[in-house]
């Protein structure tokens, strides 16, 4: 029995990643990220890094407020270029890393490889049916980057943009009127201060 794995090669040893790669969404679902992050990281190397299993350590770390590892983790290896959720999650670590500019670059990057209009088959990360809008989902976040740089009328037209793919995009709603309310308080109080 002892040394029976030593003799065995390496192909011949049988790992069930699958078995590792649910404990870490089980682990997320429990809000024990760092738990997550241990075993996220260990199926990474035992995947020799899946484009699939590289987005749940780089979830794992955004999740831990890790955002500058987790952009990193994902450009270094160009998966922001080729898969949408990737490519998500890398805008979204930099914009809350405060990282704008390279945020857009992102982003912008990813409009020119055409990143969100390819078809699908780079989406095996998760199943696509409980997905919200991914396209509306990116153009919220352009919207946020921009308002983020205080260009709050580019902010709004990524908003009424996210809307018109997905109407049931709370968040670019809220975003909208919250510009819109803005804009109305600036008016009013400079209408005050000249009459």
């Amino acid at each position: 029995m002892e040394g029976e794995c030593e003799n065995k090669p390496p192909c011949e040893i049988n790992l069930n990643i699958d078995k590792y790669r649910k404990l870490v969404k089980s682990y997320i679902d429990l809000h024990l990220y760092s738990a997550a992050l241990f075993w996220a990281d260990k199926v990474v190397s035992l995947s020799n890094g899946e484009a699939k299993d590289v987005y749940w350590l780089a979830q794992c770390m955004y999740l831990t407020k890790q955002y500058h590892r987790a952009a990193h983790l994902i450009r270094s290896r160009g998966l922001e270029k080729t898969h949408i959720l990737c490519h998500y999650l890398a805008v979204r670590c930099l914009l809350e890393a405060r990282e704008l500019t390279e945020a857009l670059q992102v982003l912008t990057n990813g409009e020119q490889e055409g990143i969100l209009f390819r078809n699908c088959h780079n989406l095996d990360i998760s199943t696509t049916d409980d997905m919200p809008n991914l396209t509306s989902s990116v153009l919220f976040l352009k919207g946020r980057v921009y308002e983020a740089m205080d260009n709050r009328g580019l902010a709004a037209d990524f908003y009424r943009q996210a809307l018109q793919c997905d109407v049931h995009c709370y968040e670019a709603l809220k975003h909208l009127c919250s510009i819109r309310c803005s804009l109305i308080r600036k008016s009013v109080s400079y209408l005050i201060r000249y009459l």
